[in-house]
C-alpha cells in the first residue's frame, strides 16, 4: 500500500515536472517567434533603407548627368560663338592687309606712271631747249674725231694692251684686257693683221702656257684662244700662225687638258689649221697627242653611255656629247687627212 502510494506520488510529481517542461517550452517558442518577427523587421527595415538610398542616388546621379549635359551644351554653343567672334576678326584682319597691300600697289604703280611721265616730260623739254647745244656738241665732237692723234686710236690701244699682258697682277685685268682683244678682233681685219705686226701670236701663246686649271684663269685661256681664233681666220695670218714655232702643238695640248669651253674653241683652232696643207703636216707630226686625243674620244664614248643610263645628269652629259663630237670630227679629219 505504501508502495502504491509512493509510485502514485512518484506519477504525480512527473506530471507536475512535464507540464513545467510544457510551459516552459511554450515561453521559449513564443519568445523564439517574437524574435523572429524583430529580426524580419529589422530586415525588412534595412531593405527599404538600401532601397531608398539607392532610389536617391539614381536620382541624384541622374540629376547630375543633366546638369553636366546642360554645362557642356551651354559651354560648347558658347564657344562657337566665340569661334566665329574670332574667325571674323581675323578674315577683317587678313581683308585689312590685303586691301592696304592693294591700295599701296596701285598707288606704287600710279606713282611710278607720274615719275615715268615726269622725265619724259623733263627730258623732252631739256632736248628741247638744248637743240643747238646739242648741235655744236656734234659738230665739236666731228672736228675732234678728224683731229684725233695717232696714239689714242683703237688699234694702237690694243697694241699697248696686247704689250702690257705681262705687266698685269691682277686677274680682273687681265681677264678685261683678253676680252677686249677678243672682241676688237672679231670683226676687223686690221686690227688681226696690225697685233700680229706686233708679235700678237707668241705673246698669247706663252699666256696659253703660263695660265693654269683655274676657273678665272680658264676664262682667260677662253679670250685668248677666241683672239687666236679671230686672228686664224684670215689666210695670211693662218700662215704666220702656221709658221709660229710650237703653235699647232700647244693648241693641241690645250684641246686634250680643257674641259670648259676652251676646248671647243681649240678644236676650231684646229680645225683651221688642218684646211691647210702646211697646217695638216704640222699636226700629223704629233703622233703622241693623236693617240691622246683617240684615248680622250674613248673616255668620253664611256662617259657618255654610262650617263645615259642614269638619270638627273641631262646637263652634264650635254657638255660631254659636245666634247665627244668635236674630238671624234677633229680626230677623223686629223686621220682622213693623213691618210
Amino acid at each position: 500500500m505504501y508502495f502504491v502510494q509512493a509510485l502514485v506520488a512518484k506519477l504525480n510529481h512527473i506530471k507536475r515536472k512535464h507540464l513545467e517542461l510544457k510551459i516552459v517550452i511554450c515561453a521559449v517558442v513564443r519568445i523564439l517567434r517574437w524574435w523572429k518577427q524583430v529580426i524580419l523587421c529589422r530586415s525588412q527595415t534595412m531593405a527599404v533603407i538600401l532601397l531608398q538610398s539607392f532610389i536617391c542616388g539614381w536620382n541624384a546621379r541622374k540629376a547630375t548627368n543633366k546638369l553636366h549635359h546642360s554645362i557642356i551644351t551651354i559651354q560648347r554653343w558658347w564657344r562657337n560663338i566665340l569661334f566665329h567672334e574670332l574667325r571674323k576678326k581675323s578674315a577683317l584682319i587678313v581683308q585689312a592687309h590685303i586691301r592696304g597691300w592693294i591700295a599701296r600697289r596701285a598707288t606704287s604703280r600710279e606713282k611710278h606712271c607720274i615719275v615715268l611721265l615726269q622725265s619724259y616730260w623733263r627730258g623732252y623739254l631739256v632736248r628741247k631747249r638744248s637743240t643747238q647745244q646739242l648741235f655744236n656738241l656734234r659738230c665739236k665732237l666731228k672736228v675732234s674725231d678728224a683731229n684725233v692723234e695717232d696714239d689714242v686710236q683703237l688699234i694702237n690701244r690694243l697694241v699697248a694692251a696686247l704689250s702690257k699682258l705681262f705687266c698685269c697682277k691682277s686677274i680682273r685685268y687681265l681677264r678685261h684686257t683678253c676680252a677686249t682683244l677678243s672682241n676688237a678682233t672679231q670683226n676687223s681685219e686690221k686690227c688681226c693683221e696690225t697685233m700680229v705686226n706686233a708679235g700678237a701670236i707668241d705673246i698669247l701663246l706663252k699666256h696659253v702656257r703660263m695660265l693654269n686649271r683655274g676657273i678665272p684663269d680658264q676664262e682667260v685661256i677662253k679670250h685668248v684662244l677666241s683672239t687666236l681664233r679671230n686672228i686664224v681666220c684670215h689666210p695670211l695670218l693662218l700662215q704666220v700662225f702656221i709658221d709660229t714655232p710650237q703653235s699647232g702643238e700647244i693648241i693641241f695640248q690645250e684641246v686634250l687638258r680643257n674641259k670648259n669651253e676652251g676646248f671647243f674653241v681649240a678644236c676650231d683652232l684646229l680645225k683651221r689649221l688642218c684646211s691647210t696643207r702646211e697646217g695638216r703636216e704640222t699636226i700629223c707630226k704629233l703622233h703622241g697627242h693623236v693617240r691622246r686625243l683617240n684615248v680622250l674620244a674613248q673616255d668620253l664614248q664611256r662617259k657618255a653611255d654610262l650617263r645615259k643610263r642614269r638619270a638627273g645628269q641631262v646637263g652634264r652629259s650635254d657638255i660631254t656629247l659636245r666634247r665627244l663630237r668635236e674630238a671624234v670630227n677633229l680626230l677623223q679629219l686629223i686621220l682622213d687627212k693623213r691618210s
